[in-house]
């Protein structure tokens, strides 16, 4: 699962029903670019 730019609420309401350590570190952005950048690079390095 990824989630870019998450606002405070929805955060929130994933924390409530103990569904945001499901993102794990590697899916969790702050921005849209962030993960653009991020999954982008590791896309590049699969055959």
């Amino acid at each position: 699962f990824v989630l870019a730019n998450p606002v405070g609420e929805v955060t929130e309401k994933l924390q409530r029903a103990d569904l945001l350590q499901s993102f794990g570190v590697d899916g969790l952005f702050l921005t849209v670019g962030e993960a653009v950048v991020s999954l982008s690079s590791t896309w590049k390095g699969q055959p």
